[in-house]
């Protein structure tokens, strides 16, 4: 699910994107945070969440 928009912590200039992920792998779980920057020198934030998911199947 992406929302693009502005955070308190965050400078106004700078657009974010939350990005909501499972994983059956609970190592792989967690917050990462990166900064990208284009050709232009407009910087976007993206954030990652990854959450532990266990599913029985029957």
């Amino acid at each position: 699910m992406r929302q693009p928009g502005h955070h308190k912590y965050f400078p106004a200039s700078i657009g974010y994107y939350l990005l909501f992920l499972t994983s059956c792998d609970p190592a792989m779980t967690g917050v990462m945070m990166q900064t990208l920057s284009n050709n232009n020198g407009c910087d976007s934030l993206v954030i990652t969440t990854t959450s532990f998911y266990f599913q029985i199947r029957l």
